[in-house]
């Protein structure tokens, strides 16, 4: 049963990167992700933006793109928004797509990284993270999954 909900929220500049601390020296908690959802700081404005939570600070991690073989991937969001069928702005209508991704296997004792992209220069993404911390026996750093967890309770 998680111990604790943690909503972190910001905004970045396309294509940069944001550390959230979560380790303070305490080993003995794991968390992890609910919910994450980017949003364009213009709403109304036709076009995508992009957000990936990760487990590293791998500046080569792209978040317009999405690669599930990849362990360090957390969590990954997109928004769309088209105006009329097309991706031009000033037309009288604006729709939206979303998609999301959430490694609901995935714990982990350590810091996070947002990373935000968009293909319009000079955007800001807004992001919306919920993470559920749970207290754990022993040290959680050591802790890769549930998986990994549980069997260390059950003492296999």
């Amino acid at each position: 049963m998680p111990e604790r909900v943690y909503t972190i929220r910001g905004q970045l500049p396309t294509g940069s990167h944001e550390k959230i601390q979560l380790y303070w020296r305490d080993t003995n908690y794991l968390y992890r992700v609910i919910d994450f959802k980017v949003y364009s700081d213009t709403p109304d404005t036709p076009g995508a933006v992009y957000g990936m939570v990760s487990k590293g600070k791998d500046n080569s991690l792209d978040a317009t793109s999405l690669n599930l073989e990849d362990e360090a991937v957390i969590a990954w969001s997109q928004q769309t928004r088209w105006a009329n069928g097309t991706a031009l702005p000033g037309a009288e209508s604006v729709q939206c797509y979303r998609d999301d991704f959430i490694d609901m296997d995935s714990t982990f004792g350590y810091d996070l990284y947002v990373h935000t992209n968009s293909f319009v220069s000079g955007q800001k993404i807004n992001y919306y993270l919920v993470l559920e911390r749970f207290k754990v026996k022993g040290n959680a750093r050591l802790v890769d999954d549930v998986a990994q967890y549980a069997l260390n309770v059950a003492g296999l």
